[in-house]
């Protein structure tokens, strides 16, 4: 239940960092610290959400990396909120901060202003454990579905095979591929399968992914959200 999690949430201090772009040339930001306030920014108008609060960005003075050393990066206007769907195994806790201006790290690399959104999935005690199950059962599914793909290839590659029995080959490993896809892997990738990948931000009722993923919407006046990098949380331990 929301109205029980969220009083608890906060006051809780994590330190992000942050990843812009593709995994070949990031754009990273560290130090992105905030304290999830309680100063209510905006109502819910259902059970889903918890509303939007203030998210204090701590003064850790976030950073990036140029060819002529650190710049700062002056982000603003943060806000969080909790979101967990009826009947869903997993809710979503969301943290933003807006860019004020273009970041330039070199001629060829900027981050573009505008507001990011960082998604970091959470779930009870309960429903993580039985996720874990369910991610275990798919990727022993979808091991089972490429061993299968691989051996109907060797068959297909084999000279000595006649071209009737590579037809039948191609067609396993065509379907064997199938199943693979359809296993449901890359969802069930994103339920962390150990401790160290998680951090229980409220004991046994809300345990939040160490990693998430930053989205930024395609304008201002639309709500169309992509994907714009990757994030990673920890406990913020030390405050300057």
């Amino acid at each position: 239940d929301l109205s029980d999690i969220v009083p608890k949430l906060k006051g809780s201090q994590l330190d992000f960092k942050v990843a812009f772009g593709g995994k070949e040339n990031p754009f990273q930001i560290n130090g992105v610290c905030v304290k999830l306030d309680g100063n209510r920014r905006q109502q819910s108008k259902n059970k889903v959400s918890s509303g939007i609060f203030d998210a204090i960005l701590i003064d850790t003075k976030p950073y990036f990396i140029t060819e002529k050393g650190l710049k700062e990066a002056p982000l603003e206007n943060g806000g969080w909120e909790l979101r967990w769907p009826q009947k869903s195994p997993y809710g979503i806790l969301v943290c933003s901060f807006m860019v004020p201006t273009d970041l330039k790290r070199n001629e060829d690399t900027t981050l573009e202003r505008g507001r990011f959104f960082m998604h970091h999935r959470i779930w009870s005690e309960e429903t993580l454990e039985s996720e874990r199950e369910r991610r275990r059962a798919i990727q022993s599914e979808a091991s089972i579905a490429l061993k299968e793909r691989d051996e109907q290839v060797e068959k297909l590659v084999d000279e000595e095979e006649s071209a009737f029995n590579k037809v039948v080959s191609y067609g396993k490993a065509a379907k064997s591929m199938s199943n693979f896809r359809s296993s449901g892997l890359e969802e069930a990738r994103f339920t962390p399968l150990f401790d160290d990948q998680v951090l229980e931000l409220v004991p046994r009722a809300c345990i939040l992914s160490t990693r998430g993923l930053i989205y930024k919407a395609r304008s201002e006046k639309k709500r169309e959200m992509e994907i714009a990098g990757q994030s990673r949380v920890d406990w913020l331990k030390d405050v300057r």
